[in-house]
């Protein structure tokens, strides 16, 4: 399904055929697909991102036209002082000329405009990504936000339990004041902790539907996704994967337009030839004549001094040498992308499967020890048996351990994206031009 919906994005945004179409915020429950539509469609970066495209379009269509003729009428020999003053001995020429590119110069300037539209694309591609790894974050905040009111609201009622068992035995004159003050000073701090909780969750919500444009969210709760039973496979075989990733390909398509450019300022080296033909009348004796011409301009050494380039002509070297300096740059940045790809999926491979670790050992013997403790502890404190020291320990040890728990979860899916995001990227453009220049 997301597949087709950025397909789709890609032709609306690319093309730019296809009128903004009107969408429906999502109501209800959200799901992680909704909001990865919504977003493709609304998202103002991505917008932004599409109009280089159409720039890069634009840029091509003007690589492609050639020069225009020049027209241009002379007059010669007029207002010559004695007897022939004014017109009497002028010559008039009304000619035009025409510019004609040498050395492939054409060509290799639409290469270097098309290949600019490629890399723009990838741009595209590359920030479609960026967007999708915000939402699914965005995404993720709101569902841990909504475990942690779970368990904020299961904390105050835990609270409130102990607050009522020490009433109790404060009732039977077997508890202090004390202890009675310490469960309620418990019981607002639980409550205070729940309103956080819910303010997180409200900021949560805010902030994913910012993605697409909306300071109002309508969607009441977003479903719960999250996975903490499958580890990803390991960082040897996922590295593979980076193949084609965008943030590489849009290095490889702009090495290929610098290795372009460098071609067309090759080509700029020999000059243009100018033709001209035209018509001229010679007042005195009132004869007609044909003129033709070729221009072209000379390639003689510089007589000027104090440049590094002095005594040398013009055949184009510091642009040569700058479209040379380019490739490397360009190719330089490609290997330290390539590293940065690799060294942030070496890391998230090892944060999930320290984090998948983790979550194992709280789910088979630390949640299970910590909440059996706790209810010994209460059910020991209403008989007598335990002091409300013991069950305040074994409360803050529940509420420990469910946010070790959480967090856990929250690590191990935060590290899932990363994952995903450098080796499971929706590819919609590929470019056999690309490969070729890899």
């Amino acid at each position: 399904m997301l597949l087709n919906l950025c397909r789709s994005a890609n032709l609306f945004f690319i093309c730019g055929f296809i009128p903004a179409l009107a969408v429906n915020e999502p109501e209800g429950i959200l799901t992680l697909d909704s909001a990865f539509a919504i977003t493709l469609l609304q998202n103002p970066e991505l917008a932004g991102s599409a109009l280089e495209i159409r720039i890069q379009e634009s840029t091509r269509l003007q690589a492609g036209l050639g020069n225009n003729p020049e027209l241009s009428l002379d007059i010669e020999d007029f207002g010559i002082s004695g007897s022939q003053a004014g017109f009497g001995k002028s010559q008039t020429t009304l000619q035009i000329g025409q510019r004609f590119e040498l050395g492939g110069k054409r060509a290799a300037r639409m290469k270097t405009a098309s290949l600019g539209a490629e890399k723009a694309g990838w741009e595209y591609e590359a920030k479609k990504l960026a967007v999708f790894n915000k939402v699914s974050h965005g995404y993720l905040d709101i569902v841990l936000a909504q475990r942690d009111l779970v368990l904020a609201e299961e904390a105050l009622r835990l609270a409130d339990q102990v607050a009522e068992a020490v009433n109790l035995r404060g009732r039977a004159g077997r508890a202090s004041v004390v202890e009675e003050a310490k469960a309620k000073v418990g019981s607002a701090n639980a409550r205070i902790e729940l309103e956080w909780s819910k303010n997180r969750l409200e900021e949560s919500r805010k902030s994913l539907a910012a993605l697409w444009g909306s300071t109002g969210p309508r969607f009441l709760s977003a479903k719960d996704q999250l996975d903490s039973a499958v580890l990803p496979p390991p960082f040897e075989a996922l590295i593979s994967h980076l193949e084609g990733h965008p943030d590489l390909a849009r290095y490889a398509a702009e090495i290929a337009q610098n290795r372009s450019a460098l071609d067309l300022e090759k080509a700029n080296r020999l000059p243009d030839l100018t033709v001209s033909g035209g018509y001229r009348r010679i007042t005195d004796p009132g004869t007609d004549a044909f003129v033709a011409g070729v221009s072209m301009p000379l390639l003689f050494l510089n007589g000027g001094g104090g440049g590094s380039g002095s005594g040398r002509g013009n055949m184009n070297q510091g642009r040569i040498l700058e479209a040379g300096h380019r490739i490397t740059q360009t190719e330089k940045k490609l290997n330290a992308a390539e590293l940065e790809l690799k060294s942030r999926l070496s890391a998230a491979c090892r944060t999930a499967s320290t984090a998948h670790a983790e979550i194992e050992i709280l789910n088979a013997s630390v949640l299970p020890s910590v909440k059996t403790a706790f209810e010994s502890a209460t059910e020991g404190f209403r008989q007598g048996r335990y002091g409300f020291l013991e069950v305040l320990d074994a409360q803050k040890n529940l509420a420990a351990s469910r946010s070790q728990h959480l967090r856990a979860v929250a690590d191990f899916n935060r590290a899932l994206i990363e994952i995903k995001a450098i080796t499971e990227f929706p590819v919609m453009r590929k470019s056999a031009s690309l490969e070729r220049n890899r």
